[in-house]
């Protein structure tokens, strides 16, 4: 992944990407499943390793999907009775300001561009 990937467009400013996770059973009326799951930010510095070649865009999705089925979070689902095999994750990948973040959810957090996968 060349340096076209970010040097211009909606990445041009940002210090990197964040994953962030998301499912069918969060924000419901006894539920909401904050914290549960994994986001994870990565610098685009990191996102290519050109020793190993690797990308690490995909190992960062993997976890951050795979998360959804941490033991944390498939214990509380089950304690407040959602059934398991009707949990859908999703991956919200989006650009990253590290100096406008201070925690997950603060408010300066730039929301305008956004993928799901």
């Amino acid at each position: 992944m060349g340096s076209h990937f970010y040097g211009s467009g909606i990445l041009k400013d940002a210090d990197g990407i964040i994953f962030r996770s998301s499912t069918n059973v969060e924000d419901l009326p006894n539920f909401n499943g904050a914290g549960l799951y994994l986001s994870e930010p990565l610098l685009l510095a990191k996102i290519f390793d050109p020793k190993s070649g690797r990308n690490e865009i995909e190992a960062v999705i993997k976890r951050v999907w795979a998360s959804v089925w941490n033991d944390r979070g498939f214990v509380e689902r089950q304690i407040y009775g959602i059934v398991q095999e009707q949990v859908q994750a999703a991956v919200l990948v989006q650009p990253w300001f590290r100096s406008k973040v201070k925690r997950i959810d603060d408010s300066n957090f730039e929301l305008s561009h956004y993928f799901y996968f």
